[in-house]
This record gives structure tokens, sequence and C-alpha cells, in this order.
């Protein structure tokens, strides 16, 4: 576990530089290529997705209320991890296409002049909404590694892509295989709280 929090420590300053001015970066750019409306699109999804994505995490997230009370009440505790299972991968699978959406859309028509900037902006609009949601609940130690490893995992895919051409199945996958590590920390924490609590 230690490991795991020096790692976080280490790359989680230059994704804070990346959140804090990759928006601006990108955005100046594009408006420099006359992209305008695209820049707009892109502040409004910003505006409206988290509540968007809230709302549908939020009845995704109904599968661990019977889970959590089947723990609590110390019934059937595979059920319960299995129900635990279920609402992190549907998460997990929501953020995945979210980022697909996202990305397939910016950079499906990128030129070689405008590649980096709209590959910069789909890191922003597909992060930003998860970043603002853990702003609002700093306290939610899962919901800040989900946060966290799917900034780095889009990081990840962003560079894979300017190699390879990925279709929007392959970047899907790409991101839901990457984003199965924090699951299993995840349920390594669950468990490890539950038995210090019995």
């Amino acid at each position: 576990m230690r490991l795991m929090i020096n790692f976080i420590s280490i790359v989680s300053i230059p994704l804070m530089f990346l959140n804090m001015l990759g928006g601006t970066i990108a955005g100046v750019w594009l408006l420099i290529l006359g992209q305008w409306q695209l820049v707009l699109l892109t502040i409004a999804v910003s505006i409206f997705a988290p509540n968007i994505l809230s709302f549908i995490m939020l009845i995704l997230m109904l599968f661990a209320i019977p889970a959590v009370d089947q723990l609590e009440s110390g019934k059937n505790k595979l059920i319960s991890y299995v129900l635990i299972f279920v609402a992190l991968l549907l998460k997990v699978a929501l953020m995945s296409l979210w980022g697909t959406l996202v990305f397939k859309y910016l950079t499906d028509s990128a030129t070689p002049k405008n590649t980096f900037p709209l590959h910069l902006m789909s890191y922003v609009v597909s992060t930003g909404p998860f970043a603002y949601m853990i702003a609002k609940n700093p306290t939610d130690a899962e919901g800040v590694l989900l946060c966290f490893w799917y900034q780095l995992t889009y990081v990840l895919m962003l560079f894979i892509a300017f190699f390879v051409d990925a279709d929007f199945l392959q970047v899907f996958l790409m991101l839901l295989s990457l984003m199965f590590i924090p699951v299993i920390f995840s349920l390594v924490i669950a468990v490890n709280e539950k038995n210090k609590l019995a």
C-alpha cells in the first residue's frame, strides 16, 4: 500500500499541472486555429457534464446500498463483495464510455495542425467532470483513487493513440481494462476496512 501512495504522490504532480493548464493551453491554441465553435462546445459540455454524470453514477451505485447493509449486518459477505464489485465495475464502465465518447468526438476530425490541442482538450473535457465531483467530496477515498487513476489512464491512452489508430471499441476496452487496477485496490481497501472493524 505504501508503494501505491508513493506512486500517486510522484505522478500527481505532473497531472496537477496538466489539470490546471491543459484546458487553457488547448483552448487558446484552438482559438488561434479558428475553431471557436469547438471551444464553446467543450466549455458547455464541461459545465453540464458533471451534473449529468453524477446523476448516472448515483443510479449505478444503487448496487452498493444492499452490499453495505449486508456488510454492516455481518451476513452474506461474499454477496456483499460481489455487489460492491458490480457497482465499481459499472462506475468504471461509465467513466470509460465517457472518455471514449469525448476522445472519438474531438479527435476523429483531427488534422496535423490541431491534433495536439484536440488531444489535450479531450483530456480536459473527459477528466474534468470527475475531478469536479471529487473536489466537492474530497473525503471519498475510493472516488479520489478512481479519479486519479482515470486521469493517468487517459494520459496513457492518449500517448498510445498518437501511434495507433484505434476505433471506438478499442479505445473503450483500453480505458476499461486499465481502470480495473483501482477497482481491485478499492475492493482490497473495503475488505481491509471491514476486517479492522470486525
